[in-house]
Order: C-alpha cells, then sequence, then structure tokens
C-alpha cells in the first residue's frame, strides 16, 4: 500500500477526530460562559439551533433555589420626571416668577446677598419695591431706603397697615373698573421673626392677608428668615399659608431637606412637587451687584416720610426732592390734581387714569434722580391755557421741568415717529407748536 493510499484512508479519520474535539471544547466553553454572564447579570445567550424538533413538554423549567440564585442586573432609575438639579436659569425663572417667595437659612447663608439679586430682577421688570427691614443699613440694599431701620417696629407696624389698606384698595379698583391691571408691587421684609415677635397682631394679619390675597392684585412678597417653622413665621396653626410660597433653602437648611444639594458649590434647594430638588444659586453674587436703571419705590403715604429715608439721601440731591420721590402719593404728582405740580397743569380737572404713561413717568423720574444723583429742577414751565392736557404731554413737561433734556425725554418715554415728529410731539407738548396740535 503506498503512502498515498494510506493518506486518503487516515485524513478522513483524522479530520472527523478533530472536529468532534473541537465540537466538544466548543460547548464546555459556551456553557462556562453562558454561567459567567448570567452572574454578571447579563442576559441570556439565544438557545442552540437543533434540527430536532422541541416539544413543549419536554422544554427543561429552570427551578431557583438559594443555592443557585439568579443575579439579576440592576433597573435602570425610573424617570419620575424630576430633575436631579435646577440649572441656574431654572433657579432664577422660578425665584422671579414666584408669587411669594421665602429665602430661607442661617446666619451667613446668602440670604441677603439672594434678595439683593431678586430685588435687582423685580426692578428691572418694572416692579415697584418696598423692603422693611429694622436691622439695615443705608447700603444694604443697594442703596433703596428701608422702612424700619434702627429697629423701628413702630414704622414698620404703620408700613404694614398701610400695605393691607393699599391692597383694599387695589381690590376695589379691580370691582370698579374693567380690565384693571394692578402695577406689579413687590414687598421685600428681612427679620420676619423679629417683626412678628414686636407687631405680632398686625404681622399675624399682615402675613395671612397678603400670602392669601395678594396675588390677584399683584402685591408680592419676599421674606427672609432663618427658620420656616409656623412658630418663627408667626402662623401657628395656619401651615397651609406655607403652601402660597416658593420656598428657597440655603447652606445647612438645604442640606438638611435635600442632601443632594451638597454637591453644589453653594448648597441650595428650591420646593417643587412636594418636595426639595437642588437648585443651583451661584448667580446671586453677581447678579446682587449690578446696577439698576431705575427704581419705582413705594412708600406709606404720612404727614413724615418714610422712616429712615433722610439716612439714605443721595449725596448731592435735595432732601425736598428726594422727599417727593420716595413719597408714594408724590410719585405721580403731575397727573393729580392735589398735588403743586399737577394744579399747574390741571387746575380743577379731574384726574386721568393712565396706567402707561404713569409707568413710564416713574421710570423716567427716577432713572434720572438715581443715576445723576444730583437732579435740580429748572425754573417751571408757565402754564398756558392752550397746551394740551394728554398724559403724555403732561409726562413731557413734568421731566422737562424736572430738569431733562429733551432728548432724554424722547428716550425715556419712547415717542414714537422719526426724529422730527418726536421733536415736534416735545413742542406741542411744551405750547411751543404753531398750531398747538397733538
Amino acid at each position: 500500500m503506498s503512502d498515498f493510499t494510506l493518506f486518503l484512508i487516515l485524513f478522513p479519520v483524522i479530520f472527523g477526530l478533530l472536529m468532534w474535539l473541537k465540537h466538544g471544547s466548543d460547548r464546555k466553553y459556551g456553557t462556562q460562559a453562558q454561567r459567567a454572564a448570567e452572574m454578571n447579570g447579563y442576559a441570556p445567550a439565544a438557545p442552540e439551533h437543533t434540527e430536532r424538533p422541541v416539544r413543549y413538554e419536554s422544554t427543561p423549567i429552570r427551578v431557583i433555589t438559594p443555592e443557585r440564585p439568579v443575579i439579576v442586573a440592576p433597573a435602570p432609575p425610573v424617570n419620575t420626571g424630576q430633575p436631579v438639579r435646577l440649572s441656574g436659569n431654572d433657579t432664577w425663572h422660578k425665584l422671579q416668577t414666584a408669587i411669594h417667595l421665602m429665602i430661607v437659612g442661617p446666619t451667613n447663608a446668602g440670604k441677603s446677598t439672594m434678595a439683593r439679586a431678586v430685588l435687582w430682577g423685580r426692578v428691572e421688570q418694572g416692579d415697584q419695591v418696598l423692603i422693611l427691614d429694622p436691622h439695615a443699613a443705608p447700603d444694604e440694599w443697594s442703596g433703596v431706603p428701608a422702612v424700619g431701620t434702627g429697629r423701628d417696629y413702630p414704622a414698620i407696624e404703620q408700613a404694614m397697615l398701610a400695605l393691607l389698606t393699599e391692597m383694599t384698595d387695589r381690590y376695589q379698583q379691580r370691582a370698579e373698573r374693567p380690565g384693571y391691571v394692578a402695577q406689579a408691587l413687590t414687598i421685600f421684609i428681612d427679620e420676619w421673626p423679629s417683626i412678628q415677635t414686636h407687631c405680632k397682631a398686625t404681622a399675624a394679619t399682615f402675613m395671612a392677608a397678603l400670602a392669601q390675597e395678594g396675588r390677584k392684585v399683584a402685591m408680592r412678597l419676599v421674606i427672609l428668615t432663618q427658620s420656616n417653622r409656623v412658630e418663627s413665621l408667626g402662623i401657628a396653626g395656619k401651615g397651609d399659608i406655607r403652601d402660597n410660597f416658593t420656598t428657597l433653602l440655603l447652606a445647612e437648611k438645604a442640606l438638611e431637606l435635600c442632601p443632594a444639594s451638597g454637591s453644589l458649590d453653594r448648597p441650595a434647594a428650591v420646593n417643587q412637587g412636594g418636595g426639595y430638588v437642588a437648585a443651583y444659586a451661584g448667580f446671586a453674587p453677581s447678579v446682587a451687584d449690578r446696577k439698576m436703571s431705575y427704581i419705582v419705590l413705594w412708600q406709606p403715604t404720612a404727614s413724615d416720610p418714610a422712616a429712615g429715608a433722610d439716612d439714605t439721601i443721595p449725596e448731592g440731591m435735595d432732601p425736598d426732592l428726594y422727599r417727593r420721590f420716595v413719597n408714594k402719593e408724590d410719585l405721580l404728582e403731575p397727573l393729580r390734581t392735589s398735588s403743586e405740580i399737577g394744579e399747574d397743569y390741571r387746575s380743577e380737572r379731574e384726574p386721568v387714569t393712565a396706567r402707561t404713561s404713569s409707568q413710564q413717568l416713574e421710570k423716567a423720574v427716577f432713572s434720572a434722580s438715581y443715576q445723576d444723583k444730583t437732579m435740580v429742577r429748572t425754573e417751571q414751565i408757565a402754564a398756558q391755557a392752550d397746551v394740551p392736557d394728554d398724559d403724555l404731554s403732561i409726562a413731557i413737561r413734568a421731566l422737562i421741568n424736572a430738569g431733562l433734556s429733551r432728548n432724554k425725554v424722547i428716550t425715556l418715554l419712547t415717542i414714537p415717529g422719526g426724529r422730527a415728529e418726536q421733536l415736534k410731539r416735545v413742542k406741542v407738548a411744551l405750547g411751543e407748536s404753531e398750531t398747538g396740535a397733538v
């Protein structure tokens, strides 16, 4: 027998033996790999394909016993719809749109800084503002005067009573005037526990009334406090009043109720969906230091201007002029018949209701007074019988009397038209036009 013939005989035998050994090895290591995958939590591999049909009754049943448990991979987290953390933009939007806001944190937690940031935002969006703070220093609220400085709690109590009267007045106007929209007013209150201790009855009434009824007439609260417990807030037995507030927790208060806030440089948390979520608040210092373009300061009407106002008069401004700007009744004096300036323009005519022009006038007057600091009245324009008495004309004359240039008046009041038309409109308001037509 030749070697070639022997090769032809042995080759199939050797090849078949090798393939049999390989198939056995594959099955052995495949089973081991499958078990390892199960132990690591991976899904089981698909069963091997077989040419033989498998009857359902003969399919083996896997029995799970403590000796051979099934290791299941952890399920993915369930999406509850709640964010893990609010971004800076989301936090800012939530604070600025809050009907009522409570900033809670221990001493040096950044409550005042956050409040000044919120103050800047509210002023820039056109809110009137009032600050009640018995411990305020002259420069603590970005130069905005506060009522009750030097622990003058009687002044704070009078301010709260005046605000309750203001809310009643707004509701009366809402009932009598279709389409009435109140000017937004945000009241900032620091050291609330101390205020409610010294003005207990008035403070309790004020808190309950404003928190529950202020929204419809655009009166909003921003409360700074070290504790939001009902006893500290003076609302024992009325804890549901807190539900009207968006609550921002800072520092230890945030860590206590929202441990996830510990991942932030400045731990902060805000109530949302029945609990608290971490909220980025690192924007507060930079926003708090921004310059305000104007301030519309609401003050209770009184024979004596707001307590502590004289201590915060900007350098170079006439005290009488300053008092006129911070007194509520004098903010719109060019539009009122009972005011000194208003009588020059309106004589015995009835006051005109004009929400838009009055807001523009407030912004313009305070922009000039707070930015220039040295606003001085020029010689008052003589009253003329033929000058128009519409609201825009009255606002133009008031601002010219306040010392603003015609270009400044055109810019602040956004007088429509081209440059020539704008200047002509100012001349008409001042009685300089030949026709006197508006």
